[in-house]
């Protein structure tokens, strides 16, 4: 759908303009996309049945039965296909020079990043790595291509100081509502919009949400996000199970794309970088600064791992410079 072409923009142009730039074209993208109807081409299993090599249908049912979302199971298809389509050969036939020329030449036609071409080097490498376990091939040919280099751009957040910014420029009780809870939470875009009135527990101040790999979780509302979610809640109209409902009717479940516009048209107004995202990582970053426990925003963020949260702790430049100060003197 309408996310997904959104996503992948964001991601192709990434490296081809700044944040501000990129900003403006996706902001241009909302509102005429606003007047279309986009579908998304089928990449189901099923679909892939002409193009798609037998090993990969295999691997990417696995996948689906080990609870990767579909979101995670047709960007696996679309790269493993991309990959199968330019190199013309069976997987037992692929060799490794071939996979680090079809990297070369992927990069430069595309003009994706490093990172995002590491991802790709990443999903083959699996993809291989699996059917070796599974036997269906003696090696893999992906495994003695190194780490692609790229440089990790520090996690972007607001200061305090931002975040009551665009909590203040809200219009309207849902907008600050989403804000809050966004921030409170730390959860991401889909699991706001999957939150039912059966999740909430008003004695807990919680909601229940369920992750990505289908992980369940419990994350909890601050004051703002209670306050801001009650007053929100007197006005919601229709009777939809789920929290967060259009303005008209029939007051369906919110989308990604509507949370996405609410906030970009925010980021738009304040002329600052903010995103469902930025949010989810302002409300780790925060966390961290004022004493919480890494482990437990590990488990507030819902991640496997906690070096995936040990990003947001990383000190900043200007709390070096406060304490220099303090201390070389």
């Amino acid at each position: 759908m309408y996310e997904h072409l959104r996503n992948s923009m964001q991601v192709e142009l990434s490296t081809r303009f700044s944040s501000e730039e990129l900003d403006q074209i996706l902001t241009t993208l909302d509102r005429i996309a606003a007047d279309f109807t986009i579908t998304e081409r089928e990449t189901s299993l099923a679909a892939l049945e002409d193009e798609t090599p037998r090993l990969v249908k295999i691997y990417l049912s696995s996948k689906k039965l080990e609870g990767l979302s579909d979101d995670t199971i047709k960007m696996y298809a679309n790269r493993l296909c991309i990959f199968f389509d330019f190199v013309g050969r069976k997987p037992e036939e692929i060799e490794t020079n071939e996979i680090r020329l079809f990297l070369v030449q992927y990069q430069q036609q595309k003009g994706i990043s490093d990172r995002t071409l590491d991802k790709i080097r990443q999903i083959l490498n699996a993809f291989f790595e699996w059917c070796v376990n599974e036997e269906y091939i003696t090696k893999n040919p992906c495994r003695n291509i190194k780490e692609i280099k790229y440089e990790i751009e520090p996690r972007k957040s607001l200061t305090r100081f931002q975040l009551e910014r665009v909590r203040r420029a809200c219009k309207s009780k849902r907008d600050l509502a989403i804000v809050d809870t966004l921030y409170s939470t730390g959860c991401r875009v889909r699991e706001l919009i999957n939150m039912k009135f059966s999740d909430l527990d008003e004695n807990e101040n919680s909601v229940k949400i369920i992750g990505k790999g289908k992980k369940h979780n419990t994350v909890y509302l601050n004051t703002n996000a209670q306050i801001s979610l009650t007053e929100y809640l007197k006005e919601r109209k229709g009777d939809s199970e789920y929290i967060f409902v259009t303005d008209r009717k029939p007051y369906g479940q919110l989308s990604v794309r509507s949370v996405q516009r609410t906030i970009g048209l925010l980021a738009e107004e304040l002329n600052i970088d903010l995103s469902p995202h930025i949010l989810r990582h302002t409300s780790a970053t925060l966390a961290l600064q004022s004493g919480m426990e890494i482990t437990q925003v590990q488990k507030m963020l819902g991640h496997a791992n906690v070096s995936t949260t040990q990003i947001y702790a990383e000190t900043s430049q200007e709390e070096v410079a406060t304490s220099h100060k303090k201390y070389v003197i």
